[in-house]
């Protein structure tokens, strides 16, 4: 039993310094939490000279046993007289003097005589151990006194933060009582008693530490975790389980004859599945958590671990579900349910089932705008909850539920999920695994999550309209440059029929006819291959751009004037799309020609190469721009001055690709004298190193 004691008086010491350092780890200190650190501080210390004295004679250890223990009676007494006068008022406070005068005199005469037995020994050990026991007894009382002194001031309002402060305090010094009150009949002190006594203050420990948080006014801002609590709570309670059931066992063995051992293995053996079966069950955990949130803290959720828990299942990476489902996922971990769904604001205003968690996905998969639920939303913005709503139809007045309900299984909450006061979507969530009852602090948490909620679901509808809305654009971006191109495949169709009738019996001209009837098929096919891919950049190669140019000058031979060609170096070699790359030279030239006039027309094409660089200069001496045009209007989309015979996305489309392969594209212009469009390209390597 010795050997029990030893280790009961130290668990107690490491306990109660643990409690002193989570007392004094908060951020202030005042005059009631400076006597509760020194309680927790001096039991440590009595309870680690306690241990050395079982089986001990020296009286250097009885000697400091004795004066920690009075010391740790008087913090006690400091500790409840403060809490006193906190709750007492000041003409109150007059009737407690001799109180006071009393707990300071009957800790210290318990102290003197506790000595005096010492230094006196066994001639007066007799008498002298009855007058230390009823000073014992008389402090015990005392301090059941001030306890209960406490707890009766306390407003009624008020007494979940000091009962178990109460409890705990009270039930140790009545023990203390009960074994002061055996020694003092039966002249000794109770071997057993004085062993189970550390047992005792470890067991209100937490109901102190509990108390202390609770009142964070007198407890150096102490904060004791749920998820601590949760965790402690869950280990006694297997614990004490298993403690039970190997009870039980022995005596299985013990009354089981000759099958008693195989009784108690087969036993244990079941209670111990059972216990992981409880401890892995969804059900039985929400039930001990519920259990610790009501009767251990003040608020029902740790707002912290809530938000973190809520913010991390919404963005889980990890988690490929939708986001509608993480919502739906999110805000059922709030209570522990095990099924919801999410309807979301159409462009009608009806609502439809957008995803669906642990529901097999309802018949019913619409909700009409003009339910009632919308109406009762708008005005009330409350969370529904349905228990309520079957016992209290009052409260609900003019609610009519929607058909769905009636499908699901077990509905329990409706909640909105408002953005600005705007209801974009409802989550339906089932019955909690265990029964539970929701108050305004439920409430108001759900009203915070379905803000965040549907501000994440705001943006992720937001992001996927935009998406499509992107694709959309693509295919009208793409159609708009095939359209142009197709305008200059109709603009050289119709050069050959402009002037088919005055050179119709010209050979070279029906040849030139053939081979610009050739190119246009040439083109219409590729612009038909570009609407089947979806893709207008094409593929960039090593290209001549001298031959591309020579090209289009070429297929200009079917009109009235043909753009001359000057410097021709031979061959410049660059990255591009032969075909986008002509298109864009070809759509140049034809804004040369038609910023020309008829008979008046002097269009030059130069080429030029240096060591890294293709130089390319389009000269006419047309109409001109102004700066301003050139800086503002030249190369904007969708502005031409052609009037309905342009889509002024010719030069926005030239610069564009001329960018895109690495060039520049220049502009110089003056107004009735003409254009020079200068294009750089980079040369591709093998024609720079050459």
């Amino acid at each position: 039993m010795e050997q029990v004691a030893y280790i009961a008086y130290f668990a107690c010491a490491a306990v109660y310094l643990i409690l002193a350092l989570i007392l004094v780890s908060g951020k202030g200190g005042n005059k009631i939490g400076l006597p509760l650190v020194t309680l927790a501080i001096m039991t440590s210390l009595w309870a680690v000279f306690g241990a050395f004295t079982i089986g001990n004679k020296a009286l250097l250890f009885y000697f400091i046993s004795q004066i920690t223990e009075v010391l740790r009676n008087i913090a006690c007494i400091w500790f409840l007289l403060n809490l006193l006068s906190m709750l007492m008022e000041k003409a109150e406070l007059k009737g407690t003097v001799g109180l006071k005068k009393i707990s300071i005199f009957i800790p210290l005469l318990a102290l003197f005589f506790d000595l005096l037995i010492i230094f006196v020994g066994n001639n007066w050990g007799d008498v002298l151990k009855k007058i230390t026991f009823s000073m014992h007894l008389a402090l015990a009382i005392l301090i059941v006194v001030l306890a209960e002194q406490v707890f009766r001031n306390t407003r009624a309002d008020q007494r979940w933060g000091i009962k178990y402060l109460f409890l705990g305090i009270g039930g140790l010094f009545i023990f203390e009582f009960y074994l002061y009150a055996y020694a003092l009949l039966f002249q000794g002190i109770n071997a057993e008693l004085l062993y189970a006594r550390p047992l005792i203050f470890i067991v209100v420990a937490p109901l102190i530490a509990v108390s202390a948080a609770r009142n964070p006014s007198w407890t150096l801002d102490i904060f004791v975790s749920r998820k601590v609590v949760f965790h402690s709570a869950s280990l006694f309670v297997s614990g004490g389980y298993l403690v039970l059931m190997s009870l039980a066992g022995y005596y299985i063995k013990k009354f089981g004859g000759s099958w008693g051992g195989v009784a108690q293995t087969v036993f244990i053996f079941v209670a111990a599945t059972l216990l992981l079966l409880i401890f892995f069950s969804g059900k039985a955990r929400s039930v001990l958590k519920v259990f610790v949130n009501k009767h251990f803290f003040n608020y029902k959720y740790d707002y912290r671990e809530e938000w973190i828990r809520f913010s991390n299942t919404l963005s889980d990476s990890r988690d490929k579900s939708s986001v509608p489902n993480k919502i739906i996922k999110a805000i059922a971990g709030l209570i522990d349910s095990p099924a919801g769904v999410l309807f979301v604001k159409d462009q009608e205003g009806g609502y439809s089932l957008l995803d669906s968690w642990n529901y097999s996905s309802p018949s019913c998969d619409y909700i009409s705008g003009s339910s009632s639920l919308f109406d009762f939303f708008e005005q009330k913005k409350w969370i529904i909850d349905l228990d309520e709503y079957s016992k209290d139809r009052e409260k609900y007045k003019g609610l009519q539920l929607p058909d769905v309900l009636k499908i699901l299984e077990e509905p329990r909450i409706i909640i909105p999920l408002l953005n600005e006061d705007r209801i974009v979507a409802i989550v339906i969530l089932r019955q909690p695994r265990s029964p539970r009852s929701f108050n305004w602090e439920d409430f108001d948490l759900f009203k915070i999550a379905g803000v965040q909620a549907a501000s994440h679901l705001t943006q992720s509808l937001f992001e996927e309209e935009l998406s499509i809305s992107r694709q959309f654009e693509a295919c009208s971006r793409l159609s708009t440059f095939v359209i142009h191109d197709l305008k200059n495949v109709t603009g050289q169709l119709s050069l050959i029929i402009k002037n088919a009738e005055k050179h119709r019996h010209n050979q070279q001209f029906i040849d030139d006819v053939f081979l610009t009837v050739e190119n246009s098929v040439e083109k219409m096919n590729h612009l038909l291959m570009q609407l089947k891919i979806g893709d207008k950049s094409g593929h960039a190669e090593r290209v001549n751009i001298v031959a591309i140019i020579e090209k289009q000058i070429n297929d200009r031979r079917i009109s009235d004037y043909i753009p001359k060609l000057e410097n021709s170096t031979g061959s410049a070699y660059v990255y591009a799309d032969s075909r986008e790359l002509g298109s864009v030279l070809g759509h140049i030239i034809q804004n040369a020609y038609d910023a020309t006039k008829d008979g008046d027309r002097d269009i030059k094409v130069a080429i030029e190469k240096s060591s890294e660089l293709a130089l390319l200069t389009i000269t006419d001496n047309g109409c001109g721009m102004d700066d301003d045009f050139i800086r503002r209007r030249l190369f904007s989309p969708f502005d031409t001055t052609k009037g309905d015979s342009g889509m002024g996305v010719g030069a926005y489309q030239a610069k564009e690709y001329i960018n895109r392969i690495g060039g520049q594209i220049n502009v110089e212009s003056k107004v009735g004298t003409g254009s020079v469009f200068t294009i750089t390209l980079p040369l591709a390597q093998e024609d720079s190193e050459a």
